[in-house]
């Protein structure tokens, strides 16, 4: 089968370097091109789509979808993840396993808690810590690139959350609406619904985690490092 060069594509539409320097967006870009071919190719024979037409589409189409994905999943960070382990997270606290999945917060709780007193003494509430521990942490471009390792891969796992709930429900709407008709194929597009709905919902366990981890990291990376003026 033959595929579009991403890369090449993206590069005609100026867009290559501005992808490759945002972390892990270049591989959600692939993904979703490749989700994207497939995805179009019964549009790509029925209106007779010439190939250099088909895979700029493709392209173009994918590489939205992956923009999307990628900076709407802040709405997770202030959704989901800050009220869980943010400076009052319900389970900030926790010194076991939320669910047997999820981090306890114990160790982020400590870890933030010991920057924050070492370098905003003056902030009990902490406001403001992760943003004075990203700004030491990145002085040491290669101490930066270790802490940063889990929210990359992080980031990346959340990009696809918005596309998998949105596949899920549109999938489910659909069996639902073959099914008014006695469409046979309704099992097969409630069954991908599910499925997609459990990628969904699989998907917070490693972008939870690896977040947790990403901060912990920082924050005792920052507390142990000497503050310079």
């Amino acid at each position: 089968m033959d595929y579009p060069n991403v890369e090449a594509v993206l590069g005609r539409l100026g867009l290559a370097q501005a992808v490759r320097g945002v972390p892990a967006l270049s591989a959600v870009v692939i993904i979703c091109v490749a989700v994207s071919y497939v995805s179009l190719q019964a549009i790509s024979i029925l209106s007779g789509l010439q190939k250099p037409l088909f895979y700029l589409m493709t392209v173009v189409v994918g590489t939205v979808v992956a923009l999307v994905g990628y900076f709407l999943g802040n709405f997770w960070d202030d959704r989901v993840f800050d009220p869980l382990y943010g400076l009052s997270g319900r389970w900030v606290n926790r010194e076991t396993r939320p669910f047997s999945v999820f981090p306890a917060g114990d160790d982020l709780r400590r870890a933030r808690a010991n920057a924050i007193g070492k370098l905003l003494p003056n902030e009990p509430q902490g406001k403001g810590i992760y943003g004075k521990a990203v700004e030491i942490a990145r002085a040491r471009k290669a101490k930066w690139e270790i802490i940063e390792q889990p929210l990359i891969l992080s980031k990346f796992l959340r990009a696809f959350i918005w596309p998998a709930a949105l596949g899920s429900l549109a999938l489910l709407a659909f069996g639902l609406w073959q099914g008014k008709f006695g469409d046979k194929g309704s099992v097969f597009s409630l069954g991908m619904g599910a499925l997609l709905g459990v990628v969904f919902a699989l998907l917070f366990v490693p972008y939870i985690n690896l977040r947790v981890e990403h901060m912990v990291r920082l924050y005792e990376h920052a507390a142990r490092a000497r503050v310079r003026p």
